[in-house]
């Protein structure tokens, strides 16, 4: 009976040193680092973890972040790191998914939203540079920047069509209009005549 006794209480404590960590594998602290041993609550205030060391650093609005916003499963390592999962997509998949593209943590504004598009298939030269967003950019969402074709009749049609001076349908003129004008002018004026045909 005192063997038995003994093997019990061996495998009780057995099982105890060689429990697997209900938060992961991959996080290696003790658990009364972060829980009270008596009644296992979260003991409130700093941890003795770095979030700096799984690859997402909390900054900006993110360091007031609750845990559970992003860990809502008790094994941290399963959260997903990617902005789409905790926001919305608010411009309905018609800019990057990536968040951090044009915002930061610190706010949702974008306050360099030329250099920004400098960046994209169309940088913006000349009058396009000065141009409001929605002269373009016509949905009705503010949010939503639906990608424009590049080519410029694909917005200089009406121009194109209503050109009379010299009327460019009847002349059989180039669509693609840097043929003959600046792209880098302000209107269009200032063109030039390419004589080599």
């Amino acid at each position: 009976m005192r063997n038995l006794s003994l093997t019990l209480l061996l495998l009780c404590n057995l099982g105890f040193l060689f429990a697997q960590n209900p938060h992961g594998e991959k996080l290696k602290l003790s658990c009364s680092d972060c829980h009270n041993s008596k009644s296992w609550k979260l003991i409130l205030g700093s941890y003795p973890f770095d979030h700096v060391t799984t690859g997402f650093i909390l900054d900006g609005q993110h360091a007031n972040t609750d845990c559970r916003s992003c860990h809502s499963s008790l094994v941290f390592e399963e959260a997903d790191a990617s902005c789409i999962s905790c926001h919305t997509d608010m411009h309905q998949q018609t800019t990057s998914l990536e968040c951090g593209s044009c915002h930061n943590t610190s706010s949702w504004i974008v306050n360099n939203i030329n250099q920004i598009h400098q960046m994209s298939r169309f940088p913006l030269l000349g009058a396009h540079f000065t141009a409001d967003c929605i002269d373009c950019h016509t949905s009705a969402s503010s949010l939503n920047f639906e990608p424009l074709g590049v080519d410029c009749i694909d917005c200089h049609e009406a121009d194109y069509m209503q050109a009379k001076e010299p009327d460019h349908v009847a002349g059989d003129y180039s669509l693609n209009c840097i043929e003959c004008h600046q792209l880098n002018a302000f209107g269009w004026t200032g063109t030039y005549i390419n004589h080599d045909f």
